[in-house]
C-alpha cells in the first residue's frame, strides 16, 4: 500500500514530508547517557508562544489504528497506509500572517528520539508515532512525541525534545542546548498520565504524576 505523504517546510512552521519509513542507519543504537532525575528541569522562555501545531494520522490499516514514522534525514512523515489521512491541527498561531523562521534542528531531535527508544526498548522495536506536536517560542522550542511499540496500542508512551537557545533567541547565534525528557511508568490515579507536562509560566517540565511508578529520565546534549 502507498503511504500518505506530507512535506514540512523550513520557513514558517515545518510540517513534515510524508513518505516511507525511516532509514535504518538513522535508527542505529548509539551509547546515550540516560539519567533518572527527581528535580524538574526548567526551560523558561522570555517570549510568548509563537506557534503550536499537532499532526496525527487518522483511520485504520486492516483494522489497526494508523501511526506515523518520521525520517530524520529528509523530514518525511509517512502514515501507515493509504487508508490513513493526515490531520494537522493549529493550536496557537501568533504569527499574524508573517513567515516565521524557526531554527531548532528537527532532524537531530527526531534522530535522538529514535536512538533513545532503541536504547530503552531494544533496536528491533518498531516505533509508531500516534501524535506529533511542536510548540515554538523565540528562545525555546519543544517537540512532543506520543508513540506505541510494535503496534501494541494497550500501552502508549511519550517523550519530549526541548531546544533551549542560550542567546535568548538571537538568530545570528545558533548555540543551543538539546534535552530529551521522558516520563516512564504509571500513575496510581487513573485520571492522570505519566507524561511530560510543560508549564509555560514557570518553564518547568514535570511528569503528570509524581511517585515511585512514574520516573523522569533525561538526556542533555547527547552525542550523535
Amino acid at each position: 500500500m502507498k503511504s500518505k505523504v506530507l512535506i514540512l517546510g523550513i520557513l514558517a512552521f515545518p510540517i513534515l514530508a510524508v513518505l516511507h519509513s525511516c532509514d535504518k542507519k538513522d535508527q542505529r543504537n548509539q551509547e546515550l547517557e540516560i539519567k533518572e532525575v527527581t528535580t524538574s528541569p526548567q526551560f523558561k522562555s522570555s517570549s510568548e508562544l509563537i506557534l503550536s501545531h499537532e499532526i496525527t494520522c487518522v483511520g485504520t490499516c486492516n483494522g489497526i489504528a494508523c501511526t506515523m514514522k518520521i525520517n530524520p534525514s529528509t523530514l518525511i512523515l509517512s502514515c501507515s497506509c493509504s487508508d490513513c489521512s493526515i490531520k494537522i491541527t493549529t493550536i496557537t498561531d501568533n504569527t499574524k500572517g508573517k513567515k516565521v523562521s524557526l531554527r531548532n534542528d528537527i532532524s537531530k531531535e527526531i534522530s535522538l528520539f529514535n536512538k533513545y527508544v532503541s536504547k530503552t526498548f531494544g533496536e528491533k522495536s518498531i516505533i509508531g508515532i500516534t501524535k506529533y506536536r511542536r510548540d515554538a517560542f523565540q528562545d525555546v522550542e519543544l517537540l512532543y512525541f506520543t508513540y506505541v511499540l510494535n503496534d501494541n496500542f494497550s500501552t502508549e508512551y511519550t517523550a519530549t525534545a526541548i531546544t533551549k537557545f542560550k542567546d535568548g533567541g538571537n538568530k545570528d547565534n545558533n548555540e543551543k542546548t538539546i534535552t530529551i525528557v521522558d516520563c516512564v511508568g504509571s500513575c496510581s490515579d487513573a485520571s492522570q498520565q505519566c507524561a511530560e507536562v510543560y508549564n509555560i509560566n514557570t518553564g518547568l517540565v514535570s511528569c503528570g504524576c509524581e511517585g515511585d511508578k512514574c520516573q523522569m529520565r533525561i538526556i542533555v546534549n547527547p552525542q550523535e
